[in-house]
């Protein structure tokens, strides 16, 4: 990258690198490039036309025409729903809690009946319509809404219900 551009993407390299601080675990080996994907990914609140539109207008700030006219062909004919499964390894996915107390709780546990989700996207999708009405609620009932959700979305078969994080003193600052 040309350092004439640093002064004025100071606050976004500031945010990169805080990115790579919360978002990995060896920070250091992460990519600038990585954790702007994630913050990117953030923005757009996943949601995959909004993240392709800023994909899209980075190739074509970068004079990258013929790649943006193949993006968007591909994007245009991409329907999530006609990915064929690849074998055994299809995944379900489950919507997870942190807590506190009793590590990750999947959602639908309590009742007995986990939720499980046929995509990632799905998931995500569901956290976010979930945490919009949170949100709303919140706003009505006079408390400070949310920034983001609490829940994330684990591959089925590496949730491990109760799982903890556990703290070693140890931070990933420099």
């Amino acid at each position: 990258m040309s350092s004439a551009w640093l002064p004025k993407l100071g606050s976004l390299l500031m945010l990169i690198k805080e990115q790579k601080q919360t978002s990995f675990v060896d920070h250091k080996r992460a990519t600038d490039e990585e954790a702007l994907g994630i913050l990117i990914s953030r923005f757009c609140e996943w949601d995959g036309q909004a993240i392709f539109e800023v994909t899209k207008a980075a190739f074509e700030d970068a004079n990258f025409h013929t790649w943006v006219e193949l993006l968007e062909k591909e994007w245009a004919d991409f329907d999530e729903d006609k990915i064929e499964p690849q074998g055994s390894d299809v995944k379900s996915y489950v919507v997870v809690n942190d807590t506190l107390c009793e590590g990750w709780q999947a959602w639908g546990e309590a009742s007995g009946e986990v939720e499980v989700f046929d995509s990632e996207a799905a998931a995500r999708q569901e956290i976010q319509d979930v945490f919009e009405e949170l949100v709303q609620n919140q706003i009505a009932s006079g408390m400070e809404p949310d920034d983001e959700p609490s829940e994330f979305v684990v591959p089925l078969d590496e949730y491990v219900k109760g799982r903890k994080t556990i703290y070693t003193g140890e931070t990933n600052e420099e």
